[in-house]
């Protein structure tokens, strides 16, 4: 599915262009907190980055959101990393385009001392343990159960048939936990037949041409 779903708390876990920045969302506070989002390009994220400035503006602490165009933008997502970590950021959070892209940033940030968050796509905990970081939290959405949410509903409404999965973006966690959460719902469904998954990459318009080629087939 293209879009994401809410965040919940989970356990802490030890050791194109870039978008317009955005202004902090609250001020007369010593505390400043940088969040790096994946793109505002989904509705997801807007959202996400306006429960961050409310949450920020609550607590009378500053706040600068950033993100990218696009989720294609790995590199560029790192370099915003590291110029946080470079910045005059207290706390970071960052929602990372793959498990691995900032992992040299959270490890430049745990050297400064800066704490990092780590929010929704999670990081490869063995890969950034290797590296020698760690971060403070992690929180996420079940996203196993976001996709077999999903394949109940369409189960629901069809009762028997074939199926699809347009999945997330290939390699990423959360989209891959999605597609084993519907993959599992629908193979446990009698009547109902899974013919094909597909990566979308979180593009609604990819999705459609995938979903289209899936039904011409």
């Amino acid at each position: 599915p293209a879009s994401e779903a809410p965040a919940s708390e989970a356990p802490a876990e030890e050791p194109a262009s870039e978008a317009p920045a955005e202004e902090p969302a609250a001020a007369g506070s010593d505390v400043s907190l940088y969040f790096l989002l994946k793109t505002l390009a989904n509705p997801h994220w807007v959202s996400m980055k306006e429960g961050i400035e409310e949450a920020a503006a609550a607590a009378g602490v500053t706040v600068f959101v950033d993100a990218m165009n696009s989720e294609d933008e790995l590199g560029p997502q790192l370099d915003k990393m590291i110029a946080s970590v470079n910045g005059d950021y207290d706390g970071i959070g960052v929602a990372p385009i793959s498990g691995t892209n900032l992992i040299e940033g959270v490890v430049a940030a745990n050297e400064k001392g800066i704490p990092v968050y780590n929010i929704d796509e999670a990081i490869d905990t063995t890969e950034l343990k290797a590296a020698g970081g760690y971060v403070v939290g992690y929180a996420a959405t079940d996203n196993v159960a976001v996709g077999k949410k999903g394949a109940d509903f369409i189960i629901e409404q069809i009762g028997e048939g074939q199926v699809a999965i347009i999945e997330g973006k290939a390699g990423a966690a959360s989209g891959e936990a999605r597609a084993q959460g519907a993959t599992e719902a629908f193979e446990a469904a009698a009547g109902i037949e899974l013919v094909d998954s597909q990566p979308g990459d979180w593009d609604r318009n990819k999705a459609l041409d995938v979903a289209t080629n899936i039904i011409q087939q």
